[in-house]
């Protein structure tokens, strides 16, 4: 009997959790389903999300992520005055996984991005495994004759949702470095 009470109480349990499981899946589904365009490129789709105006950064999420946690990155960018363009990498949400998926293939899909979107110039931030595309599209940007406002790799080991101080420093860092930026933007920090 006490067993047959244990495998209730295991039932009811397993149960509950995945009702909440599937509760917060669909959540956070909703939430990335919005607020983001899928561009059509010379080089593929690439998925991105804009905000703000002023002089544009590139953010290029790490691992776990999409656009939407480049947008959470570089919020305080977009508060002070910058156009922030975060993408999300080959496989990530909506942007298809290609048979070459190398950092040199994601930063010719950014580039692409940047092309179609009008940028010629931009600040670069890639976050963790963003890095390796970001430190390309950068050197891209130098070799075809763009300005190159600044490349900022930074690794931030921050949970998803929430601002931490490494997310703070890295936005501030990217302010400090942005010298094509104005200068009204950088005092704004």
């Amino acid at each position: 009997m006490v067993w047959a009470a244990v495998a209730l109480l295991l039932v009811i349990l397993a149960a509950l959790t995945y009702a909440a499981y599937r509760r917060d899946d669909a959540a956070e589904r909703a939430r990335i389903s919005s607020g983001s365009q899928l561009a059509t490129t010379a080089c593929g789709p690439v998925e991105y999300a804009e905000a703000g105006s002023g002089p544009p950064v590139l953010v290029i999420h790490g691992a776990g992520g999409g656009f939407d946690q480049g947008m959470e990155l570089a919020q305080p960018l977009v508060e002070r005055g910058f156009r922030v363009v975060a993408v999300s990498r080959f496989g990530y949400l909506r942007t298809p996984l290609p048979a070459d998926a190398s950092p040199e293939a994601q930063a010719d899909a950014h580039n692409c991005l940047l092309e179609a979107l009008g940028v010629k110039k931009a600040a670069v931030i890639g976050g963790s495994a963003g890095a390796p595309s970001g430190v390309n599209v950068a050197a891209l940007m130098l070799v075809f004759g763009g300005a190159l406002v600044a490349a900022i790799v930074a690794v931030i080991a921050a949970k998803r949702r929430r601002s931490t101080s490494s997310t703070r420093a890295a936005s501030s860092a990217a302010l400090w470095r942005c010298s094509g930026c104005s200068s009204a933007a950088r005092s704004s920090r």
